[in-house]
């Protein structure tokens, strides 16, 4: 088996739904900061609510990772492509 880091991601799902917390944490080390900045650039700033939702994301994923579909992909689409009645405001 390759090192985690150097799953895809969809990889890092798949492996996470057979309960592999390594796999767990290398998704969250290569997304908090990308999901932090997403989530302050939507809340105007609001440091507080995007620590919030970063946590919540992770404890979501991981308290649902049995049920979890394919697409495996992690990361949302940007907001430049996504269709208008996607969008998260």
């Amino acid at each position: 088996m390759h090192k985690i880091e150097q799953l895809s991601d969809q990889q890092l799902m798949k492996e996470i739904m057979s309960d592999n917390f390594k796999a767990f944490t290398e998704l969250y080390n290569r997304y908090k900061h990308t999901l932090f900045q997403f989530v302050i650039r939507l809340s105007h700033g609001d440091y507080s609510m995007a620590e919030e939702v970063v946590q919540e994301t992770f404890i979501i994923i991981w308290e649902n990772r049995k049920t979890l579909q394919p697409p495996l992909h992690f990361w949302p689409p940007t907001m430049h492509d996504t269709s208008p009645d996607k969008r998260l405001w």
